[in-house]
């Protein structure tokens, strides 16, 4: 019997194999996320810039949009930055835009309704600058609660004041419209504190650097976690994604406080963002390697009872009984090991956006699909009042040295 309860565990050693394997795989995936600061205009790694024609139906756009916030997180201004490349003739677009003007010497966008043409060179980038109405839909939506005291109060309040402060940051989904980009974007925020000016900051969930004393708080959500998936009305209570779009909270004592600028970033995610090609391959494995232990697990547990009952009363003594319920517990944990290795494989290609094709633009969604889009939010930097200048009043006008003189003996 000793002989048989061993070659069964080997028999499950063996099954364990694609599950180790594919454990190795997943602690050789690059877990580290691109850095703030590396995110920039790469449209030579996206698409290469061949030389193209009028005629070509694959010309080359990236696709920059700067988004002006006020210190509440209220929307200012819209402006979309294109650069057109990689062509010579004339780039036909759809023209949304309030105002149109180009950043490029010598070249002026023509506008006609509903569209624009503009005469590329060959050899030359073209960058057009044009603002939205300020009541665009866009993929997030920003909200900035600032804090005195505990209470809520203008953030003029807080420039030059001192005390106990703090800020509570928002980040909302944009209106269904926007779901496209919404689900496909990875937002980065980004609020550097000055530790002349800010001491004992605490900030939960956030990723830190100093540098000098520049104290910088980053957080990272892909807006996949944002937008349930079709067919379900909205993330369960218990859904550990469910609670990533609630307020950032920071707060700190401010010594006659001011900070710099709050800043947001967008772009489309993708798994060579993430670092996750090998992640998912690894899961897969994983997955398959569960799922057949699962599978053994059950036949074993079957086997067994049916063993037992073919030994009638002798079973007892041999320990068939416990040797049964255990296989069974033992199936019944592969299952879920099984279901939740599932459910993990299906939120990383959430996270991932589920597909790496490009995105349509956004200023322009019926125009040329931009080999790279992304989004900057920008709120002013909160600084205290100017102090008025002292003007002295003017000295009065001297009469000369003989006036002097003679004020003198006057005395």
């Amino acid at each position: 019997m000793k002989s048989t309860i061993r070659r069964l565990a080997l028999f499950t050693l063996v099954l364990s194999l694609p599950l180790l394997s594919g454990a190795s795989m997943l602690s050789c995936a690059d877990p580290v996320a691109p850095a703030a600061d590396t995110i920039s205009l790469r449209a030579a790694d996206a698409t290469p810039a061949t030389p193209l024609t009028a005629s070509d139906p694959n010309p080359q756009k990236d696709e920059t949009v700067y988004v002006s916030l006020a210190l509440s997180g209220e929307v200012e201004r819209i402006e979309v930055v294109n650069r057109l490349y990689g062509m010579a003739g004339t780039w036909i677009e759809p023209d949304p835009y309030l105002t149109l003007e180009s950043l490029t010497d010598g070249i002026q966008p023509v506008r006609e309704p509903g569209k624009m043409r503009v005469e590329c060179p060959e050899g030359v980038d073209v960058y057009l600058q044009g603002t939205l109405d300020p009541a665009t839909p866009l993929p997030f939506g920003v909200e900035i609660t600032w804090l005195l005291d505990g209470e809520p109060v203008p953030a003029d309040q807080l420039a030059g004041a001192s005390g106990n402060m703090g800020l509570r940051l928002s980040v909302t989904p944009g209106p269904e419209s926007m779901r496209e980009w919404t689900a496909r974007l990875l937002l980065q925020a980004t609020v550097t504190l000055d530790l002349r000016t800010a001491r004992d900051i605490r900030a939960d969930g956030a990723a830190r650097l100093v540098a000098g004393s520049s104290y910088t708080l980053s957080y990272s959500l892909p807006g996949s976690l944002l937008t349930p998936d079709e067919g379900v009305a909205s993330a369960a209570a218990g859904d550990p994604a469910a609670s990533l779009g609630a307020p950032w909270e920071i707060s700190f004592t401010g010594v006659e406080f001011q900070m710099p600028a709050i800043t947001l970033t967008a772009m489309p995610l993708s798994s060579d963002l993430l670092g996750m090609g090998g992640l998912t391959g690894g899961l897969k494995e994983l997955q398959e390697g569960a799922a057949a232990l699962a599978e053994s697990s059950t036949a074993l547990s079957g086997g067994l009872d049916a063993l037992q009952t073919g030994m009638g009363p002798g079973a007892a003594a041999m320990g068939l009984p416990e040797l049964t319920a255990g296989a069974q517990a033992l199936s019944q944990g592969q299952q879920a090991l099984a279901d939740g290795l599932a459910a993990l494989g299906e939120q990383v290609d959430r996270m991932a956006g589920g597909t790496d094709t490009p995105l349509r633009s956004f200023a322009a969604p019926d125009g040329t699909p931009p080999a790279t889009l992304q989004f900057l939010y920008r709120t002013p930097a909160l600084e205290p009042p100017h102090a008025a200048e002292s003007v002295e009043p003017p000295a009065p006008e001297s009469g000369g040295i003989w006036q002097n003189l003679l004020d003198l003996f006057r005395k």
